[in-house]
Protein backbone atom coordinates (compact mmCIF):
# COMPACT_ATOMS: atom_id res chain seq x y z
CA UNK A 1 0.00 0.00 0.00
CA UNK A 2 1.50 3.37 -0.96
CA UNK A 3 2.13 6.19 1.47
CA UNK A 4 0.20 9.44 1.39
CA UNK A 5 1.83 12.75 0.55
CA UNK A 6 1.85 13.78 4.22
CA UNK A 7 4.25 10.99 5.27
CA UNK A 8 7.53 12.47 6.49
CA UNK A 9 10.22 9.80 6.24
CA UNK A 10 12.73 11.98 8.08
CA UNK A 11 10.40 12.25 11.08
CA UNK A 12 9.73 8.52 10.95
CA UNK A 13 13.44 7.76 11.23
CA UNK A 14 13.59 9.76 14.46
CA UNK A 15 10.48 8.31 16.08
CA UNK A 16 11.44 4.71 15.25
CA UNK A 17 14.93 4.88 16.73
CA UNK A 18 15.71 1.60 18.47
CA UNK A 19 13.26 -0.37 16.35
CA UNK A 20 14.39 -3.46 14.49
CA UNK A 21 13.45 -4.10 10.87
CA UNK A 22 10.79 -6.53 12.15
CA UNK A 23 9.37 -3.76 14.36
CA UNK A 24 9.21 -1.36 11.40
CA UNK A 25 7.57 -4.02 9.25
CA UNK A 26 4.93 -4.51 11.95
CA UNK A 27 4.40 -0.74 12.19
CA UNK A 28 3.80 -0.57 8.42
CA UNK A 29 1.41 -3.52 8.56
CA UNK A 30 -0.55 -1.97 11.46
CA UNK A 31 -0.72 1.37 9.65
CA UNK A 32 -2.01 -0.33 6.49
CA UNK A 33 -4.71 -2.14 8.43
CA UNK A 34 -5.75 1.15 10.07
CA UNK A 35 -5.97 2.86 6.68
CA UNK A 36 -8.13 0.04 5.28
CA UNK A 37 -10.42 0.06 8.33
CA UNK A 38 -10.84 3.80 7.97
CA UNK A 39 -11.81 3.61 4.32
CA UNK A 40 -11.96 0.43 2.26
CA UNK A 41 -11.56 2.42 -0.97
CA UNK A 42 -8.54 4.41 0.21
CA UNK A 43 -5.26 3.13 -1.16
CA UNK A 44 -2.68 4.98 0.93
CA UNK A 45 -1.27 5.21 4.44
CA UNK A 46 -1.30 8.62 6.12
CA UNK A 47 1.21 9.89 8.65
CA UNK A 48 -1.46 9.66 11.36
CA UNK A 49 -1.84 5.92 10.66
CA UNK A 50 1.90 5.44 11.05
CA UNK A 51 2.07 7.49 14.26
CA UNK A 52 -0.79 5.50 15.79
CA UNK A 53 0.91 2.24 14.82
CA UNK A 54 4.21 3.43 16.34
CA UNK A 55 2.43 4.05 19.65
CA UNK A 56 1.02 0.50 19.57
CA UNK A 57 4.20 -1.31 18.58
CA UNK A 58 6.95 -1.38 21.19
CA UNK A 59 10.58 -1.72 20.05
CA UNK A 60 12.06 -5.18 20.47
CA UNK A 61 14.28 -5.65 23.50
CA UNK A 62 17.61 -6.27 21.78
CA UNK A 63 19.97 -5.03 24.51
CA UNK A 64 20.41 -8.47 26.17
CA UNK A 65 21.17 -10.03 22.79
CA UNK A 66 23.68 -7.28 21.99
CA UNK A 67 25.45 -7.84 25.32
CA UNK A 68 25.57 -11.59 24.68
CA UNK A 69 26.97 -10.96 21.20
CA UNK A 70 29.65 -8.65 22.63
CA UNK A 71 30.69 -11.29 25.19
CA UNK A 72 30.84 -13.94 22.48
CA UNK A 73 33.00 -11.71 20.28
CA UNK A 74 35.43 -11.16 23.17
CA UNK A 75 35.62 -14.92 23.73
CA UNK A 76 36.19 -15.63 20.04
CA UNK A 77 38.85 -12.94 19.76
CA UNK A 78 40.67 -13.84 23.01
CA UNK A 79 44.16 -15.30 22.81
CA UNK A 80 44.04 -17.93 25.56
CA UNK A 81 41.49 -19.93 27.58
CA UNK A 82 42.35 -17.98 30.73
CA UNK A 83 41.81 -14.67 28.91
CA UNK A 84 38.46 -15.97 27.68
CA UNK A 85 37.61 -16.93 31.23
CA UNK A 86 38.33 -13.42 32.49
CA UNK A 87 35.74 -12.05 30.06
CA UNK A 88 33.21 -14.71 30.90
CA UNK A 89 33.52 -15.00 34.67
CA UNK A 90 33.31 -12.08 37.04
CA UNK A 91 34.05 -13.74 40.38
CA UNK A 92 37.67 -14.61 41.32
CA UNK A 93 36.65 -17.92 42.92
CA UNK A 94 35.16 -19.17 39.66
CA UNK A 95 38.19 -17.91 37.74
CA UNK A 96 40.69 -19.70 39.97
CA UNK A 97 38.65 -22.93 39.80
CA UNK A 98 38.60 -22.75 36.03
CA UNK A 99 42.36 -22.09 35.80
CA UNK A 100 43.08 -25.04 38.15
CA UNK A 101 40.92 -27.24 35.97
CA UNK A 102 42.81 -26.09 32.85
CA UNK A 103 46.14 -26.89 34.53
CA UNK A 104 44.85 -30.35 35.42
CA UNK A 105 43.89 -31.08 31.83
Amino acid sequence: MPCGFDVDVSELTHVTKGCTSADISLICREASISAIKENLNYSGVKMEHLKTAILRVHPSEIQPYQELSDKFQRLVNSKSPSEACVHQLNRPKELSSWIKMMDWI
